[in-house]
């Protein structure tokens, strides 16, 4: 991944640092395409954030001594001819491929990531995306890998700049380089351990929590002349111990860990300890083998092997919307090595090394330029997806409006001209429940106790709790807008992926079978029965547990058990559990209801895709993406749902009137989109069918009329 590579000319030059590429791009490629159990594989790119911090400032250090200070133009000319041609090439084909493997509406999505990826601010769009729990079932942007990227890119804009401020006014340019670069790594570590835990998401991907890893490699390239003459056992010792700490965060790690974070300083910490070590260059130490022939050659590779393996293994598997076989991966594996090398011998090497653009920095800025705009102008010529706006949807019909709206939807058979939200392949997560409320009123991963959050007329003293866990989340819209409507606060008490969980032994909302869940309905029942709400509104699963023989390590890329480790619990167990969570709550009994499940979008030809996938698969038969409500119904899900009210004497409001009719479940009504997933309506439709909602709650909510829709 890391874009830089010094000139083979140079002194400087460092063939075990080649080779140490070739262990970071080899990491990631494992992680990506899951194999040899590398769950922690995405080490590697913080391998190379230490890489490209210790070339980079090589290259300006260099710079500032022969000439007393670097040349920006000289620098961007450089980064120009070495980084763009070949991102681009990528670009382009990944956005061509979409289309032609997806079809017109689907390539909006991708295009879209197109043009964040050619602008350098990749990490920022996923990270405004939120690939958070919902998200994550589905298969990941194919160019999602172009966020490490934007971060290098981030970077070298601003410590150039740096570079030539200390040079001008320092006397001692080395000390006060080091000293300013000190604070930054400090700063930015801290800041990673704070919103690690705070906004995970964000963290992951802001230059602002990463900035520290390439400080660190500044920090190796100021450090590492002093360290040649380094003794050779202890200059050995600390080269093996840096590879020993990348392999271990890499078999170590895995998508449960809470990273960035301190966890980042131990694969950051290998790679500095590698490149200092081989500054003495010990004949025992790993850097001899870094150095080798083959691993060299992989390292002169790995910018085009980062570039070119995640789409290959992305498009995959959005095509197929199953898990990968081992096979299939391996073919893709072969498929992105040999794109890699064409790649590398037609379009990097080349436009790297022409004299032309070594020569004269205009023109190497020339065809940054024309790269970043035949990429823009790519994704943008890709036609949009089916329609759609950023506009709220007007309008909440009553509930006889609502169904008859639900019944003509079941008679259409072509898309309309415009949906909202807008159709792609991969739905903009901001279209599920309400994106404040996913992001600061739910507890962190690791975490049960739910922050303290309000919607609907926060300053009203009657209040409704909505808890579960995503089925609830998917709720907050309509309720948040009958709570002002109707002057009653709303509290969500709510953890993702978390069901009812009362007994031990389930899966947890990270993949692994553990009490989290258990903890967090506890607390949720001690905390509603404290609050003594006017009505608690339940929507949640009952949750799953791991198959015999299944093991609840063996995670998949996205860093949960995948469906084939799991299953329900069935009928009994699962009416055990929502017993015992009702009668934990010490309220009056019109004080609680129940929400029923929702219907399951159906696919004629993969039963896990998603909803809107179908509809673009099938813009003029529609009715094929729908679902019939016999499914729902007849489910044990329902089953437990209404043995468990029926024994505790709880209201379960049926929610079908909002979503089927005749015997079907449609996934456009009145161009809304229904569903966000297989498993979650859409905020746009649940804020659409509010007040309909309200009428099948009327009688529990506080100071309500329906009389009239708004």
């Amino acid at each position: 991944m890391s874009t830089e590579f010094e000139e083979s000319v140079t002194p400087d030059f460092r063939l075990d640092v080649q080779g140490l590429r070739a262990i970071a791009v080899g990491l990631v490629i494992l992680y990506h395409f899951n194999l040899l159990g590398f769950n922690g594989g995405y080490v590697g790119v913080d391998v190379f954030f230490v890489i490209s911090g210790f070339v980079i400032a090589g290259v300006l250090l260099r710079d500032t001594a022969k000439h007393g200070r670097p040349s920006l133009l000289q620098f961007y000319a450089r980064r120009a001819r070495r980084i763009i041609p070949a991102s681009t090439t990528v670009l382009v084909t990944t956005v061509v491929a979409s289309y032609l493997l997806f079809g017109r509406y689907a390539t909006a999505a991708v295009a879209n990531d197109a043009r964040a990826a050619a602008l350098f601010v990749a990490n920022y769009h996923f990270a405004w995306e939120g690939t958070n729990y919902f998200a994550s079932q589905q298969a990941p942007s194919a160019l999602l890998h172009f966020w490490s990227l934007a971060v290098e890119e981030q970077f070298y804009f601003v410590i150039p700049a740096l570079v030539l401020l200390v040079a001008t006014v320092s006397r001692n340019f080395r000390r006060h380089l080091a000293l300013v670069v000190t604070v930054i790594v400090v700063a930015s570590l801290v800041w990673s351990y704070l919103s690690t835990n705070n906004d995970p998401i964000t963290a992951y991907y802001s230059i602002l929590t990463r900035a520290w890893e390439l400080g660190v490699g500044i920090l190796v390239a100021l450090a590492v002349r002093r360290l040649s003459t380094l003794r050779a056992s202890v200059a050995a010792t600390a080269t093996w111990l840096g590879v020993g700490l990348i392999l271990a965060a890499a078999w170590g790690f895995s998508g449960t860990t809470v990273y960035p974070g301190l966890a980042a300083v131990v694969p950051v910490a290998g790679a500095a300890l590698v490149i200092l070590g081989g500054a003495a260059r010990p004949r025992m130490g790993a850097s001899s083998v870094l150095s080798t022939r083959s691993f060299v050659y992989v390292g002169d590779l790995s910018y085009s092997l980062y570039l070119w393996h995640f789409p290959v293994i992305a498009l995959a598997a959005q095509r197929q919307s199953t898990p990968l076989s081992l096979a299939t991966r391996l073919v893709c594996l072969v498929i992105a090595v040999v794109l890699s090398l064409v790649s590398f011998y037609v379009v990097e090497r080349p436009f790297r090394s022409a004299r032309l653009l070594r020569k004269r920095s205009s023109a190497a800025l020339g065809v940054g330029a024309v790269g970043i705009s035949l990429s823009l102008l790519v994704a943008t010529v890709a036609l949009p997806s089916a329609g759609g706006s950023a506009t709220t949807v007007a309008g909440h019909p009553a509930l006889a409006q609502l169904e008859q709206q639900v019944e003509s939807a079941t008679a259409a058979t072509s898309l309309p001209s415009s949906t909202f939200p807008a159709l792609s392949l991969n739905l903009d997560a901001t279209t599920f429940s309400i994106p404040s409320m996913i992001a600061n009123c739910s507890p962190p991963s690791a975490g049960y106790v739910v922050p303290a959050c309000a919607y609907g007329d926060t300053s009203s003293n009657k209040t409704v709790v909505l808890y579960g866990n995503s089925q609830a989340q998917m709720w907050a819209p309509a309720l948040d807008w009958l709570g002002k409507r109707d002057h009653f606060k709303v509290v969500p008490i709510m953890k993702a992926a978390c069901g009812v969980f009362i007994d031990r032994g389930y899966v947890g909302p990270n993949g692994q079978v553990g009490t989290l869940c258990l903890h967090f309905a506890q607390w949720s029942t001690q905390k509603i029965n404290a609050l003594q709400p006017a009505l608690v509104i339940i929507a949640t699963t009952p949750g799953e547990q791991l198959k015999p023989g299944a093991s609840a390590s063996q995670l998949g890329p996205n860093g949960r058990l995948p469906a084939s480790s799991t299953e329900q619990i069935g009928v009994q167990r699962m009416t055990k559990d929502y017993q015992k969570f009702l009668a934990g709550l010490h309220l009056a009994k019109k004080s609680v209801v129940m929400l029923s499940n929702i219907p399951i979008p159906a696919h004629p030809s993969n039963a896990l895709a998603y909803p809107n996938e179908c509809l673009l698969e099938h813009p003029h038969a529609i009715q094929q993406c729908s679902s019939p409500q016999s499914g729902v119904d007849t489910s044990e899900w329902h089953q437990a749902l209404v043995a468990a009210t029926a024994a505790t004497s709880t209201a379960l409001i049926d929610v079908d009137p909002l979503l089927c009719s005749k015997g079907m479940c449609p996934t456009i009504v009145d161009r809304i989109l229904v569903h966000f997933d297989t498993d979650h309506l859409s905020g746009p439709y649940t804020l659409y069918a509010a007040f309909a909602f309200g009428q099948l709650l009327a009688g529990y909510l506080p100071s309500a009329d329906y009389s009239a829709a708004l």
